[in-house]
């Protein structure tokens, strides 16, 4: 806190607190847009404007008054309580313009850049004063670029306003240099836009070396703003350090220039993303799913990479997904591919955590469909200008479960990473090391993340310009993109295996699959993260993962393979429904979900709450499998032992063949007592019956799950329970009137131990 902050703030609610053109704010001595808003409502006042606002518009800044040393009043106020909050000391809040105020303020139009001015203050002046920009040296800023903010406010303010003077090069800084080119292309005041519109661009000249003029010196700022400036003089002659600094642009961002020669490919790509968009490209991207016709036009006119996209639509119908097909056509005519992903990412409610996670395995898994090889990198698109605050709450947890996937096992080919955004976004998660390589989105030239900024170190692909590219057949939508070299995409992508190696390699990836598979299932479920997974068995014979199968003392669970679960020889064991997990919503849709629900409910034993609890178990299983058939079976096997089975039976792809594996789990609940006839009778009748068995396997799941969280040690009392009633023949004969509400008793049985 502030203790002059904190005054100017009640000497602000004091004086015009009553006033209706005016919000009060709360006084806690700390400098922020809340005090400068009150003050500028406060100069507004003094001008006798009506309908006050929070900015300083043009209005105000016409009437704003010339204010001069020996006055006093509310307008002095105002200058001192602005002075406290950009930290030049006044001499105090008195209202009175003396020597201390004026010294202030002269310091303050030094270190603007104007170190000859008085300290009397004008209305240019109080609208850099009313602002939160900075006009000393802050961190991370250099003093180089610092000597060009001010020569800029020196020579260019009353044309464009006075802009920080902080050492950094940000988007004020880089409109006033095209404003600083406008003026000295001679464009009137009214007419220019800090941007580069068809006048200003075509009124860029070729400059050569040895040319001197202001356009030079202009230039020599941006280069020193892009980093390139550290032997640049500060004058007005195109001398050797300053071709020197240009050719070493041109080369990190590939543009193709003509030595010792300065013009509008040049000038263009220092202050505008997109540069000269007329320049010619080596890379472009398109939404349009290419055939022969149209890869050969692209490689007739000069292109040597295309980007596609993995998966998606145009609209809501029109598919621009990358087929196999298509790769076969752009690879036969010589193009090259760099695959993108963006199948959403052009608002800010797309991006979080869980649609990161989604997102990494959509994509890893086209990539695998279409046989993309070894290392390949996806570019992940981030279609919006997010604040530095929003990425951080939104971009980066997004990118960071992205490469929590791509670390996982499932990422049999070490896909790579990369990043679709502005130039700020790419080089921020780059930095965090969510990316590998960026694909800058530079065609989007107003986004606040490109202007004044750097392209990525890390730049592979450079999007700036979009048009209707002709071919023999018509036109359609196309990206020019510059391309750097550091990635060179893909030439080709893997054939179906045919020789012993390749099919080798195929097997000991579809393993690394199915054990990343059996991972996700065995852990949504109770005891999952206590189960032994270091030995599975792919050959269809079952894996104990868990307990002890020579002390059968309660409760042992299995693994078991195979090659998918219709062709089961066990009979009773049925499909009862589908995980259909939507990869665009992230939710998932469990069609066994609702039969499971009315399983329980016929069976009248379990309060809704309960009935919730045990399907939330199976929507956990969902959230890890995401997509397969689901299986449940209950039989007492050949010991006479209770098996209650769960499975999933998945279809996957690798290298474009489509297999089929099934995945069981069996909890294995060991006799205690003699089982009864009238008990093995029951089960055979219920063991055709899909809703009922459900529900007493995933009844008994769900107590499993309670008893893990309550009381973890009796995990084999369980066991002892479920026995122990459903083998009480009195308790069997009393309430077994049907197969359904035997099933209940089992159910009870679970529910016995919580």
């Amino acid at each position: 806190m502030d203790a002059m902050v904190l005054a100017t703030q009640k000497w602000l609610n004091s004086t015009y607190g009553n006033d209706k053109r005016f919000n009060r704010i709360t006084e806690d001595g700390l400098t922020g847009w809340n005090t400068i808003y009150a003050l500028r409502r406060a100069l507004q006042i003094e001008e006798n404007i009506t309908e006050t606002s929070n900015n300083f518009g043009d209005k105000t800044y016409s009437l704003c008054p010339n204010i001069n040393q020996g006055a006093t009043g509310n307008l002095v106020y105002i200058v001192q309580g602005g002075l406290w909050c950009k930290g030049y000391n006044p001499g105090g809040l008195d209202g009175i313009y003396g020597n201390a105020t004026y010294t202030a303020v002269k310091k303050l139009k030094s270190d603007m850049g104007f170190p000859t001015a008085s300290g009397n203050m004008n209305k240019d002046i109080m609208r850099g004063l009313l602002d939160m920009n900075a006009f000393t040296l802050l961190r991370n800023g250099t003093d180089k670029i610092r000597s060009v903010q001010q020569a800029i406010n020196y020579d260019y303010y009353d044309y464009y306003r006075i802009v920080p003077c902080d050492g950094l090069y940000g988007r004020e800084l880089n409109k006033a240099l095209i404003y600083a080119l406008q003026k000295e292309f001679g464009i009137p005041k009214a007419s220019a836009t800090g941007t580069f519109g068809p006048t200003t661009t075509s009124s860029i000249k070729e400059y050569s070396k040895g040319t001197s003029n202001k356009i030079i010196k202009i230039v020599k700022y941006a280069l020193i703003c892009n980093g390139y400036g550290e032997n640049i003089t500060l004058n007005n002659t195109y001398d050797d350090a300053m071709e020197n600094a240009i050719e070493q642009f041109a080369s990190f961002y590939s543009l193709n220039r003509t030595a010792n020669v300065c013009g509008k490919l040049i000038i263009m790509g220092l202050l505008s993303s997109s540069g000269d968009t007329s320049r010619s490209a080596k890379a472009c991207d398109c939404a349009t799913i290419l055939d022969f016709d149209k890869a050969l036009a692209l490689k007739n006119a000069g292109y040597t990479h295309v980007g596609r996209y993995l998966t998606g639509t145009v609209g809501s119908t029109t598919s621009k997904a990358l087929t196999r097909a298509e790769l076969n056509e752009i690879f036969r005519v010589g193009l090259r591919v760099f695959t993108i992903y963006q199948d959403g990412g052009a608002s800010s409610t797309y991006f979080n955590a869980n649609q990161g996670k989604i997102d990494a395995e959509k994509a890893v898994a086209a990539a695998n469909n279409l046989g993309f090889k070894e290392k390949t990198i996806i570019y992940f698109a981030v279609d919006y200008d997010f604040t530095y605050d929003q990425m951080l709450k939104k971009v980066v947890p997004y990118f960071k479960e992205i490469k929590k996937y791509f670390a996982r096992s499932i990422n049999m080919k070490n896909f790579r990473i990369g990043i679709y955004a502005s130039r700020y976004i790419c080089t921020c998660i780059s930095n965090y090391g969510y990316a590998s390589s960026s694909f800058v989105a530079d065609m989007s030239r107003g986004y606040s993340g490109n202007l004044g900024y750097k392209i990525p170190n890390n730049w592979a692909f450079d999007q700036f310009n979009e048009y209707k590219f002709s071919y023999i057949n018509g036109t359609f939508d196309l990206d020019k993109v510059a391309y750097s070299g550091r990635y060179t995409g893909e030439g080709a992508i893997n054939a179906l295996p045919n020789t012993f190696e390749e099919v080798l390699d195929f097997i000991t990836k579809k393993r690394k699959l199915q054990r990343s598979r059996a991972i996700d299932f065995v852990n949504s479920l109770p005891l999952g993260s206590s189960a032994d997974l270091s030995n599975i068995n792919f050959d269809g014979k079952r894996t104990l993962i868990y307990g002890n199968s020579f002390k059968p003392d309660g409760l042992c669970i299995w693994l078991q393979f195979n090659s998918g679960f219709e062709s089961d020889s066990s009979k009773f064991l049925k499909k009862v429904g589908a995980i259909n997990f939507d990869l665009e919503s992230g939710k998932g849709s469990i069609n066994w979900q609702d039969n499971l629900q009315d399983a329980l409910q016929s069976l009248n034993i379990f309060s809704s709450q309960r009935m919730n609890d045990i399907t939330a178990l199976a929507s956990k299983t969902a959230v890890e499998v995401k997509n397969g058939d689901v299986y449940t079976g209950l039989t007492l096997n050949l010991s006479g032992n209770l098996e209650l089975q769960y499975g999933i039976e998945f279809k996957e792809i690798i290298d474009d063949t489509t297999f089929t594996f099934g995945v069981k789990v069996i909890y294995e609940f060991y006799k205690l007592k003699n089982t009864n006839s009238f008990v093995a009778e029951r089960i055979t009748e219920i063991q055709t019956q899909p809703g009922p068995v459900t529900a007493v396997i995933m009844a008994t799941l769900g107590a499993l799950d309670d008893l893990l969280n309550e009381a973890p040690d009796y995990i084999g009392n369980l066991s002892t329970v479920i026995i122990d009633v459903f083998t009480d023949e009195t308790v069997v004969e009393t309430l077994a009137v049907s197969a359904t509400i035997f099933i209940g008793i089992l159910c009870l049985a679970a529910m016995c131990i919580i």
